[in-house]
């Protein structure tokens, strides 16, 4: 098998997967250069674990599967909605620290 195969392949409806899955990598690792952070595999730190870069490439992966009409909206949706998700999870957290911190005050 030659490459004008595999690209055939690639390029066909049973390709998809794969194809989209390409652009999921791909928004993963522009994820972590627009944000200057380095690629970073998964690591525990105390009870916790972090899954640095594999955690951004499941989320893109999935991501991009669901945003399936082209390689280009996969892309894009894989680039736009981890950054999206990320910007809604600190919001979250910061919203939480700060209820956290109104039961104390109110507790003395």
């Amino acid at each position: 098998m030659d490459w004008q195969f595999w690209l055939a392949w690639l390029t066909g409806p049973e390709g998809c997967p794969w194809r989209y899955g390409l652009a999921g990598l791909l928004g993963a690792v522009v994820n972590c250069a627009l944000e200057d952070k380095p690629i970073v595999l998964p690591r525990l730190r105390g009870n916790r674990l972090e899954l640095g870069f594999l955690g951004n490439l499941a989320t893109c992966f999935v991501v991009a599967q669901i945003a399936d009409h082209s390689f280009q909206s996969a892309f894009l949706a894989a680039l736009a909605g981890t950054m999206i998700l990320r910007s809604l999870k600190r919001r979250i957290e910061r919203a939480c620290a700060e209820e956290m911190e109104r039961g104390k005050r109110g507790d003395e």
